[in-house]
């Protein structure tokens, strides 16, 4: 698909051609002119308003047609606009450089191209990661233009693929619609994710029919078969939008967030094929019209791209920050070569070669020195456009963790934990548990029943040491994650956070960064009770105070009741 892309540019700017002439369908298999672009490319007779079709209308002869190629000749027969019969020869000839719109084409297609790669190679079992690179792949061969120095059965493949790719689009926004992020059980929406493909099968009988009529029948398909093709297209638009809406609001939290971004990027890529189809009800000819409304596409992998980074709709994120980071790069030092060229080509005309290649040698080292300075410059710049309120709040997050340990009341470092995680963290709330013998105590807040230690969660946390994402046990506890507090490899308590207020995902550096300042919680309130342990057996021995206070700060229990877990390793049978 990338070797496409570069053949499409090789073509366009080597050997892109037309007839000679613009023309549009008149629906009964006959090119009216509609402007003559350059008379010398034919031989005979030839004005506006006169209608012509080729001699010869094998399928072989029209996708020779199609591909473009210079000095292609075509014996072409119909009638003048007065009503006399005509025929005349055309050829194929060159046209110069492509228009802008090309080059955003092809850029929109390398970037399609780019993101299904990226998100094929990294999640490959995914289904909601299969359907994105099904619908940036179709989209891609959606757009190729065709090289002309194809051969013909290479031309007329393309051709019926980027017909098919349609569908293909078409079917797997449909599907985002229904099963992202989770299908439904019942309603309207499971409905239309059953109906979608044999829906897409009807769609592809009705492509077919038409494209036999075009390049077997030699003629355009009766008014009944682009009418339905035209219904079709609309409500494929409907049904998708329908099963997005209903996603949305059986979605909540961060999938919500997530729902949107995917809606709109594929409502506003899709926009310019439904103004076309209102241009083609409309019979508007201009096909400069046609060639612009398309590059609402670009919405779709930019606004995908940028859900995948900043909401997480599949986890490959980093990897496409990378990506982007590379890809300024290299736009930059593509852009800097080429306005030299064209510096050196239409400004300094009269500058020797001699001089020429000194300077394109002097930008060379001075583009390779720099190389790294940009590289971190950009990478910064990329990293703060996307992240940076997230950065700051880690930032104050990291200095809490190293500030915790020197708070000298176990209270008061477990209301500040509290309140750097609720402010810096986004979660919409927290929950500090501590264990104390067979039970889990809640110590930021009172009468909160505790939970048993044999909680599935805290099973989880004992066993991996890792964060649990709560959905996926069946524990008592109320969040979305809950980290581990370990002390000395033993688990003494966890942290519960809620989801987040702004209904995002935490991305991977955020949880690095809450699981730090938990551990230094645990750490701050083991030295905090190792502290008033020492205390107290001084107390004991030189003093000869009365054991009961020693007592209850070596009972687990009882330390709990004073906000602080029991010393790593006191609790026995839990095996850690």
């Amino acid at each position: 698909m990338l070797l496409s892309v570069f053949l499409d540019v090789a073509g366009a700017v080597v050997a892109d051609a037309n007839i000679g002439f613009i023309g549009v369908p008149d629906g009964a298999g006959y090119f009216v002119v509609r402007r003559i672009s350059d008379p010398k490319a034919i031989e005979g007779s030839l004005h506006v308003g006169d209608r012509v079709r080729l001699t010869d209308p094998s399928p072989a002869n029209q996708f020779r047609f199609l591909r473009e190629r210079p000095g292609d000749r075509f014996e072409m027969t119909g009638k003048a606009a007065a009503g006399a019969p005509l025929r005349i020869v055309a050829t194929m000839v060159p046209i110069g450089l492509p228009p802008p719109s090309f080059a955003v084409y092809e850029l929109l297609r390398l970037a399609l191209v780019f993101v299904g790669l990226i998100v094929v190679i990294r999640r490959p079992n995914d289904e909601i990661a299969g359907l994105l690179v099904v619908l940036f792949f179709g989209a891609a061969v959606l757009f190729q233009a065709g090289a002309p120095f194809y051969p013909i059965w290479l031309t007329a493949t393309l051709f019926i693929l980027a017909r098919v790719a349609q569908i293909g689009v078409a079917w797997a926004a449909l599907a985002l619609g229904t099963t992202f992020p989770r299908p439904s059980a019942r309603g309207l929406r499971r409905w239309l994710e059953r109906a979608n493909l044999p829906y897409s099968v009807l769609c592809l009988i009705t492509i077919a029919a038409a494209l036999t009529f075009a390049f077997i029948g030699d003629t355009s398909p009766p008014f009944a078969l682009q009418a339905l093709g035209l219904i079709e297209t609309v409500v494929f638009f409907i049904a998708a939008a329908i099963a997005f809406v209903i996603g949305a609001r059986e979605a909540t939290g961060a999938d919500r967030k997530r729902v949107q971004w995917v809606a709109w990027s594929l409502g506003v890529g899709f926009s310019g094929s439904l103004v076309a189809v209102a241009l083609l009800v409309m019979g508007v000819p201009d096909e400069r019209a046609y060639e612009w409304v398309g590059l609402t596409f670009l919405a779709i992998p930019f606004g995908l791209g940028y859900a995948i980074v900043r909401h997480r709709v599949v986890d490959v994120g980093f990897v496409i920050n990378r990506a982007l980071v590379f890809a300024i790069v290299s736009a930059i030092v593509l852009l800097a070569f080429g306005a030299l060229e064209w510096l050196l080509g239409n400004v300094l005309v009269k500058v020797s070669h001699i001089t020429s290649a000194s300077l394109e040698l002097g930008l060379a080292l001075v583009l390779g020195f720099s190389l790294r300075s940009m590289h971190l410059k950009i990478d910064a710049l990329v990293d703060d456009l996307f992240f940076r309120d997230r950065h700051r709040a880690e930032h104050a997050l990291r200095t809490f963790a190293r500030e915790v340990g020197y708070i000298t009341e176990p209270r008061e470092a477990i209301d500040r934990t509290r309140q750097e995680l609720l402010a810096f963290s986004g979660s919409s709330s927290v929950a500090i548990y501590v264990v104390a013998g067979a039970r889990a105590i809640r110590v930021d807040a009172s009468g909160a029943a505790p939970i048993g230690i044999d909680d599935p969660a805290l099973v989880r946390m004992r066993a991996t040491r890792d964060v649990v994402t709560l959905a996926d046990v069946r524990s008592v506890l109320a969040g979305e994650r809950a980290f581990p507090m370990t002390v000395h490899d033993a688990v003494v308590g966890t942290i519960v956070l809620g989801p987040k207020a702004n209904g995002e995902a935490y991305a991977p550096d955020e949880l690095a960064t809450i699981a730090t300042v938990v551990a230094a919680l645990g750490n701050a309130l083991d030295a905090l009770q190792t502290a008033a342990l020492r205390r107290e057996v001084a107390r004991v021995l030189q003093d000869g105070a009365p054991l009961d206070t020693l007592r209850r700060t070596v009972d687990s229990a009882a330390w709990v009741d004073g906000v602080a877990p029991q010393p790593a390793g006191s609790l026995l049978g839990l095996g850690e």
